[in-house]
């Protein structure tokens, strides 16, 4: 006697809000483009030690990231320069999102084990990049110095010291570095939020880019990335 087939219910698929559909939609766009590297830094950061300081491949930061892509896709710099390596999740993504990148410069303070490593290993994932360097060292005493070479970048990320002195200078001494289109992008920066509702590590860089655009040293470049935690800006 066949026992009789128990009908199953139909599987009802869950509901993803517009929030989640952004983010799978950009993690996809980020696996093809980028592929592993963003996971294989921070492995390799891993291995060198416990102590791996915050970056932008952390999984909150998907929206951050997003953004970031965005922005040098559209901008399509043929060169970048960087305050701040670090683990090197936003080199990884600036010259995966970059068609036409030939200079490649990065500056950090290197107190981290990694720091060295990663970066060679990203660089030899770019070999279209002819130029590829990194700076090792304070940067309000190395991005100056440099400054003897007379280079000029297209693109300017400052994710570097973020007490506000610093990052002021920072600031300051890019200009060098910069022409006249040259976008600049301030991490940990959010100029149209109340100060007080920010939280402390953002207070030194907030405050350097307000000093920054009241000397009339920069201008904010408005594209809507308000909840991003960074500041688009130009030099005047």
């Amino acid at each position: 006697m066949h026992k009789r087939q128990r009908k199953l219910a139909p599987i009802k698929h869950k509901e993803l809000s517009k929030e989640q559909l952004s983010r799978n939609s950009y993690l996809t766009v980020e696996r093809n483009k980028c592929g592993s590297k963003l996971e294989t830094l921070t492995k390799m950061a891993i291995s060198h030690g416990k102590n791996v300081e915050g970056h932008l491949g952390l999984p909150q930061f998907w929206r951050k990231r997003a953004r970031f892509s965005d922005l040098m896709t559209l901008w399509n710099p043929s060169s970048y320069m960087e305050i701040g390596f670090n683990a090197g999740h936003s080199s990884a993504l600036a010259l995966s999102n970059s068609r036409n990148l030939e200079r490649y410069l990065a500056f950090d303070i290197g107190v981290h084990p990694y720091v060295k490593p990663n970066f060679e290993w990203l660089k030899r994932q770019f070999p279209s990049v002819k130029h590829a360097e990194l700076v090792i060292g304070d940067s309000t005493k190395t991005v100056p110095a440099k400054h003897q070479e007379n280079l000029k970048f297209d693109f300017i990320h400052i994710d570097g010291g973020h007490q506000e002195g610093i990052a002021y200078l920072d600031l300051v001494n890019c200009k060098n570095y910069a022409h006249n289109k040259t976008l600049v992008i301030m991490d940990d920066c959010i100029l149209h939020v109340n100060a007080q509702a920010l939280p402390a590590h953002m207070h030194g860089p907030n405050n350097a880019v307000r000093k920054a655009i009241n000397q009339g040293l920069m201008e904010e470049v408005c594209l809507g990335y308000v909840d991003c935690e960074h500041t688009v800006l130009r030099y005047m």
